[in-house]
């Protein structure tokens, strides 16, 4: 995975799949869309402004997962929400309603990707 801003990281797949990561601060982690693939590979594609410092993905990001997609699973302790809805607009990410972390509901600006205990620096601003 290759920085392209602060805010986003890219990688291209075996297929030629391109995908675009950010930091999510619900999920304390990166969520990943498909930006590009080739002719003949299946799968979602997200229109994206190819803005590194105000991107908008289109349409919503939904990461699904635990007990969203396997009524059987027991959340632990440390364990990512279960879901995490949002829409990402001129680097402002809007959290839906059926978010079931802290940031449901709210608006929040981008935040510089960081990951395994990356810290953000004093210098580093939200877009």
């Amino acid at each position: 995975m290759s920085a392209i801003s602060k805010y986003l990281r890219r990688q291209i797949d075996g297929f030629g799949r391109e995908y675009v990561s950010y930091y999510c601060q619900g999920c304390k982690e990166a969520h990943s869309v498909t930006v590009f693939q080739p002719e003949g590979v299946k799968g979602p594609v997200w229109a994206w402004n190819r803005d590194v410092l105000r991107p908008t993905f289109s349409p919503s990001v939904l990461v699904r997962r635990g007990g969203a997609i396997d009524p059987t699973f027991v959340k632990e302790e440390g364990d990512p929400p279960n879901v995490c809805h949002t829409f990402i607009t001129d680097g402002q990410v809007q959290f839906l309603g059926d978010c079931d972390h802290e940031f449901a509901g709210t608006t929040q600006p981008l935040l510089p990707f960081r990951l395994f205990g990356d810290q953000v620096s004093d210098g580093d601003e939200p877009v």
